[in-house]
């Protein structure tokens, strides 16, 4: 019926993602404590920040340097912030120590980032090598 391309296919479902996962949080089935820790500890702030690269015009238009710094910048804001709000909203414990706090914030940037690179690699550098280019 419908021949979709391999990105199409990708965006489709980080889309229909988006989407549900939106929707599940207006209908109240997901909590904000839940929203936070997939956006920390399930790669959600790279998968945010992979979808805001490719959808985001001006983020869309950077020159492929530009574009890695920038989407490495996203990655570490969006899940130092979801992990301050977590604090914050008393969802997770305040490290108590400085190497506590060392080692907490490496493994939320290191998963997210991670994911990031995955989903690039999985996606965009695959398609590129299938395609020849």
């Amino acid at each position: 019926m419908f021949k979709l391309s391999f990105r199409q296919k990708m965006i489709t479902m980080y889309s229909l993602l988006v989407l549900v996962t939106l929707g599940l949080v207006a209908a109240g089935t997901v909590t904000l404590a839940e929203g936070l820790a997939w956006l920390l500890s399930g790669g959600g702030a790279g998968i945010v920040t992979y979808f805001l690269i490719d959808k985001v015009p001006f983020l869309a238009k950077l020159e492929p340097d530009y574009k890695r710094y920038v989407s490495i910048a996203l990655v570490v804001v969006l899940a130092a912030a979801g992990w301050g709000i977590s604090m914050a909203m008393g969802y997770s414990p305040v490290p108590e120590t400085w190497r506590a706090w060392i080692e907490t914030a490496f493994s939320i940037m290191f998963v997210a980032l991670t994911t990031s690179l995955v989903i690039h690699g999985g996606r965009d550098l695959r398609q590129k090598r299938l395609n020849g280019k």
